[in-house]
C-alpha cells in the first residue's frame, strides 16, 4: 500500500512539473504559413515557401485557368491570416497575406503566380486557318521546333494566329509564306526568343512585324521583297546569333531596332532599285557587327547615326542619296573592308576613333563633302586605299595620321583640291599596287613621306596645275608612268632606275636625273614641244617610241638598249635622230610613213630586225645605217598588207656580214640584192625566204652571184 501511493505521488508530481513546464514555454509568437497549395480540376499545384523573403510562390502551367481554383493553406497554431485566402477570387494577380500570432506579431507574405512552359516538340506547319485552329485548345508558350504559317503558293487562307498568342519562344524558325493574309504579326506579341524570322518575297498581305518583347533570335531575320510591310517593330531586340536581311522594302516607313547591341554574322538593310520612303532607321545602340555590314539603296534617309558601334568585319553604305551625316564615332577597328559610296549630300563623315582597317578602303563618288576631318585616327588601312570622285574636296588633312596602306593607293578625281596633298605627308608605307594620282589636282609631287614604292602612277587629262616631280629619294621597284599631264612641268629623279619610265601623251619640259634605265617607253601625241630632246645614254631593256604630231624626236646620248627597240612613227614630217646609238637587242619599226630612218651609229642587232618597208600610213624611201654589222637574228624586210613602191636596192646593208635569215616580201620594185652579199655565208638555205618581189632570186641564185636581176 505504502509502495502504491508512493508511485501516485510521484506521477502526479511529474505531470504538475510537465504543465508548469509548457505553460512558462509559450509565448504566442509563431505567425508562419507552413503549406501553401491550389487546387483546379482535381489538380494540386503547391506553392513554394521561402523563409528568408516570406515569397510563396506557384507555378501553374500555361494552358491552365485558374478561375475557381480552391485554397489549401496551413499556418502556425493560434494564428490567424487576413485576408481570408477563401475570399480571393484571382489568382493570376499578385497577393499580400498578414499572419498575426498569437501574441500579435505579424509577418506578411507575398503570393505571386509563374507560368511553366507549355510545349510542342517537332516542327509545325499551318496551311490554312483550320490548321491554325488545331491549336486552340492547347495554350503553348513553347514550340522546340520551326513554324511555318501559310504556302509557297495559293490563295490567302490564314486570317489570325490567335492560338499562339502565348508563345513566347520559337526554338529554330518562324516562316510567314505568300498565303499568309494576316495584316500583323500582333498574335505573337509575347514572344521573347526565336530561332530565325523569315518573310519570304511576295506575300501581298502582310503590313506590320511588331513583336514588342522579342529580345533574341538565334539564327536570323531574312525578310525579302515585302510588298507592303510599311513597319518592323522589334524595339527590345538586344542579340542576332547570325545575321539580318532585310531587302527590297521599298514601302517600309519604320524600322525599330533601337536596342539591338549584337549581330554575329552580316546586317544588310537594302532598300532596293525602285522608290522607297523610310527616312530614319533606329539602330543607335548597335556596338559590334561579326560579318557585312550593309546600308545601301535608301533614297529618303537623311542621317545614320551608330554612336556606339564599336567593332564591324566589313562596312559598306552606298547610294543613301539624302543623307548628310554619318555617325560612326566609336568605331575603332575594321576588319575586312571599308567603303562608302554614291552618297549625293553626305558632307558629314565622323569616324574619329577608327584607327585600323583589316581590308580596302573606299570612299567613292562623295560629290559634296568638303574634308575628311573625322578620319583623325586613321593609321593603317592593310589592303588598297581608294579616295575618288570628290569634286568638292579642298584638303586632306584628315589623313595626316596615316601611315600604311598595305596594297595600292590610289586617288583620282579630285580636281578641287588645293593643299598639294599635304594630308598625306605620314605616309610611309604602300604595298603592291604602288601609288597611283588620277586627275588630283597638285603642283608639287615628292613622294609624301615614302622610301620605297613598287609604282608610282600620275595621270592628269584634266589637270593644269602641275609644276614639278621630285622622285629623286624614293626607290621605286618597278614603274613610274606620267600620263596626259599637261602643264609645263620638271622631272626629277635618280641617275639610274631599272625600273620602266614610261610617258603616255605627254613629256616633261625638264628632266634631271635618268642616265640609265630600265625601260623607257614613249606614247606622245602633243606638239608642245615640237622637237624634243630625251637625255637617257643607256636603256637596260626595251625602248619603245611612238609619236604623232611631233617634228623631231631626239636622243642625243642614247648609246645602248639591250632589249627590244619598237619605233612606230605617225608623222611624215618627224626626224627622228638616235645619232650614237651602237647596239639593240632587238629592232622593229613599223613606221613608213616617216620615209627615212637614219641610225647612223648602229653596229649591232643581238636579235632579230623586223622593217615594215609599207603598210596603210605609206612607205620607206630611204635608210642610213652605214655602220650595222651584225643581225644575230632574223632580218625580215618587207609591206604588211600592202607594196613598197620606192626601195629599188639593198645597198644601205652593204657593211652587214652576219645575218642567221632574211624574209623580204612584197616590195615591188626592188631588184638589186647585193646588199646583202658579205652576210650571205651566214644564211641557210633554210633562212632564205625571198618572195613577191620585183626580183626573187632563190638561195642558189644568191649563192651563185646573181642578185641582180637581169
Amino acid at each position: 500500500m505504502k509502495i502504491n501511493n508512493l508511485i501516485f505521488i510521484l506521477l502526479l508530481f511529474a505531470l504538475v512539473t510537465a504543465g508548469c513546464s509548457d505553460d512558462r514555454d509559450f509565448n504566442g509568437g509563431d505567425n508562419y504559413i507552413t503549406s501553401f497549395r491550389l487546387e483546379k480540376d482535381g489538380i494540386s499545384f503547391n506553392g513554394s515557401i521561402s523563409t528568408i523573403n516570406n515569397e510563396i510562390v506557384v507555378t501553374v502551367p500555361e494552358n491552365i485557368l485558374l478561375n475557381n481554383a480552391t485554397v489549401n493553406i496551413t499556418i502556425s497554431e493560434n494564428a490567424t491570416i487576413s485576408p481570408d485566402p477563401s475570399s480571393i477570387k484571382d489568382w493570376t494577380a499578385e497577393q499580400t497575406f498578414v499572419v498575426k500570432g498569437y501574441n500579435g506579431t505579424e509577418r506578411s507574405y507575398k503570393y505571386k503566380l509563374e507560368r511553366g512552359v507549355v510545349s510542342r516538340n517537332g516542327d509545325i506547319t499551318l496551311l490554312t486557318q483550320e490548321d491554325v485552329n488545331a491549336f486552340a485548345d492547347m495554350g503553348l508558350t513553347e514550340i522546340n521546333g520551326n513554324i511555318t504559317i501559310g504556302a509557297a503558293s495559293g490563295s490567302d487562307s490564314i486570317h489570325t494566329l490567335a492560338p499562339f498568342s502565348k508563345l513566347t519562344s520559337i526554338k529554330f524558325g518562324l516562316t510567314i509564306n505568300p498565303t499568309y493574309a494576316g495584316k500583323n504579326l500582333d498574335d505573337l506579341k509575347n514572344l521573347k526568343k526565336l530561332g530565325s524570322l523569315k518573310v519570304v518575297e511576295l506575300n501581298n498581305t502582310l503590313e506590320e512585324i511588331n513583336l514588342p518583347q522579342l529580345e533574341y533570335i538565334v539564327t536570323g531575320i531574312n525578310i525579302d521583297l515585302p510588298k507592303r510591310l510599311q513597319k518592323i517593330l522589334l524595339p527590345e531586340l538586344k542579340h542576332v546569333d547570325r545575321g539580318i536581311y532585310i531587302s527590297k522594302a521599298e514601302v517600309l516607313k519604320m524600322l525599330d531596332l533601337g536596342k539591338l547591341e549584337t549581330v554575329i554574322e552580316d546586317f544588310t538593310l537594302d532598300g532596293g532599285w525602285g522608290t522607297n520612303v523610310l527616312d530614319e532607321f533606329k539602330i543607335g545602340s548597335l556596338k559590334s557587327v561579326g560579318g557585312s555590314f550593309k546600308v545601301s539603296n535608301w533614297q529618303e534617309l537623311k542621317s545614320l547615326s551608330m554612336p556606339n558601334l564599336e567593332n564591324i568585319y566589313k562596312l559598306e553604305l552606298s547610294s543613301l542619296k539624302k543623307v548628310e551625316k554619318i555617325d560612326l564615332s566609336y568605331l575603332k577597328t575594321i576588319k575586312s573592308d571599308f567603303q562608302i559610296s554614291n552618297n549625293d549630300l553626305l558632307t558629314n563623315l565622323n569616324v574619329s576613333s577608327l584607327a585600323t582597317i583589316g581590308g580596302d578602303f573606299n570612299l567613292n563618288y562623295l560629290p559634296s563633302i568638303p574634308s575628311f576631318d573625322g578620319f583623325k585616327s586613321l593609321s593603317s588601312v592593310d589592303g588598297k586605299f581608294t579616295l575618288s570622285n570628290l569634286d568638292k574636296l579642298k584638303d586632306t588633312k584628315g589623313f595626316k595620321s596615316l601611315k600604311s596602306v598595305g596594297k595600292q593607293f590610289d586617288i583620282s578625281y579630285m580636281a578641287a583640291v588645293e593643299d598639294n596633298l599635304d594630308g598625306f605627308s605620314s605616309l610611309s608605307s604602300v604595298g603592291v599596287g604602288g601609288v597611283s594620282i588620277n586627275d588630283v589636282s597638285f603642283k608639287t609631287f615628292s613622294g609624301f613621306n615614302l622610301k620605297n614604292v613598287e609604282r608610282i602612277g600620275i595621270y592628269a587629262q584634266n589637270i593644269t596645275s602641275i609644276r614639278e616631280i621630285d622622285l629623286t629619294r624614293l626607290n621605286i621597284e618597278k614603274s613610274i608612268i606620267l600620263n596626259n599631264i599637261m602643264s609645263e612641268y620638271t622631272l626629277k629623279g635618280a641617275n639610274v632606275f631599272d625600273g620602266e619610265l614610261s610617258f603616255e601623251g605627254c613629256a616633261p619640259k625638264v628632266v634631271e636625273g635618268y642616265s640609265e634605265l630600265g625601260t623607257l617607253k614613249f606614247s606622245l601625241s602633243s606638239n608642245k614641244y615640237p622637237n624634243y630632246s630625251f637625255p637617257t645614254t643607256k636603256v637596260k631593256k626595251d625602248l619603245s617610241i611612238s609619236m604623232y604630231n611631233f617634228e623631231g624626236f631626239k636622243m642625243p646620248n642614247l648609246i645602248e638598249a639591250g632589249g627590244i627597240v619598237t619605233i612606230f612613227i605617225m608623222s611624215e614630217t618627224l626626224a627622228l635622230d638616235l645619232p650614237k646609238i651602237k647596239s639593240m637587242g632587238s629592232l622593229e619599226i613599223g613606221s613608213p610613213v616617216m620615209r627615212k630612218l637614219s641610225l647612223p651609229a648602229l653596229e649591232t642587232i643581238n636579235g632579230d630586225c623586223r622593217i615594215i618597208t609599207a603598210n596603210y600610213m605609206g612607205e620607206f624611201e630611204e635608210f642610213n645605217i652605214p655602220k650595222l654589222k651584225t643581225i644575230n637574228g632574223t632580218l625580215d624586210f618587207s609591206g604588211e598588207y600592202y607594196t613598197n613602191n620606192k626601195l629599188t636596192n639593198l645597198d644601205f646593208f652593204a657593211t652587214l656580214n652576219s645575218l642567221k635569215a632574211v624574209t623580204i616580201r612584197y616590195n615591188k620594185v626592188l631588184v638589186d640584192f647585193s646588199g646583202l652579199k658579205n652576210a650571205l655565208s651566214s644564211i641557210s638555205e633554210k633562212g632564205w625566204i625571198v618572195t613577191d618581189n620585183a626580183y626573187n632570186p632563190t638561195y642558189t641564185d644568191a649563192k651563185a652571184g646573181k642578185l641582180i636581176k637581169p
